[in-house]
């Protein structure tokens, strides 16, 4: 072999191995950003669950107050405190779509509460009860299914929920209920609206 020609064959081979080099270096580094990501989605889903399962317990407790006459439950009249999103979460990885979604989340529960406050100063004493109720039930909802689609979307275990009476169920049943309620209320409006007997 000529002395060009090994020349050549070492520089083929160079070129070979640091573009293999960088292959690996590629792979490694998508590996550890989807690793950022799923654990960025993981603390997210976690907080937007806590949220739900609050939102569940004072449910309960503010329909305990009221279907007790006071006798049992809590007489709430707001929100529980949606936690701070973790620092860990690399918003980035969880992309803006995401991101958008969650910011925007907590800023309409800010303009909901103020909302419910002005019902219960202007309307007492219980002005802001119903906008609470339905609230806490859509509120809720909204978190479990973000979560979900947050676990889905970064490939993380979906938690599963078998108990009938879980705090998601709880939600779902409300909502079920007040759904039929206001139904109910619009069918008796319509009704009152024509002439005669109503038929």
């Amino acid at each position: 072999m000529s002395i060009g020609s090994f020349l050549i064959s070492v520089a083929s081979s160079g070129a070979v191995a640091a573009a293999i080099n960088q292959g690996i270096q590629y792979w490694r580094d998508r590996k550890s950003q989807k690793e950022v990501a799923k654990l960025s989605a993981l603390h997210l889903a976690s907080v937007l669950e806590k949220f739900r399962d609050a939102c569940s317990d004072r449910l309960a407790e503010k329909k305990g107050f009221r279907e007790s006459d006071g006798h049992e439950g809590t007489d709430w009249g707001t929100f529980p405190e949606l936690p701070v999103y973790p620092a860990e979460i690399d918003w980035k990885r969880i992309g803006i779509i995401y991101a958008e979604t969650c910011f925007d989340y907590r800023s309409d529960l800010n303009s909901i509460q103020s909302s419910i406050l002005q019902h219960y100063d202007y309307d007492p004493p219980d002005g802001g009860d119903k906008i609470l109720i339905r609230e806490l039930v859509n509120k809720g909802l909204t978190a479990h299914s973000l979560a979900n689609e947050l676990r889905q979307k970064f490939g993380l275990r979906i938690v599963i929920e078998n108990d009938e009476w879980s705090k998601t169920s709880y939600l779902q049943k409300t909502k079920l209920e007040l759904d039929e309620f206001e139904e109910y209320l619009t069918e008796k409006r319509s009704a009152q609206e024509l002439p005669g007997d109503g038929f």
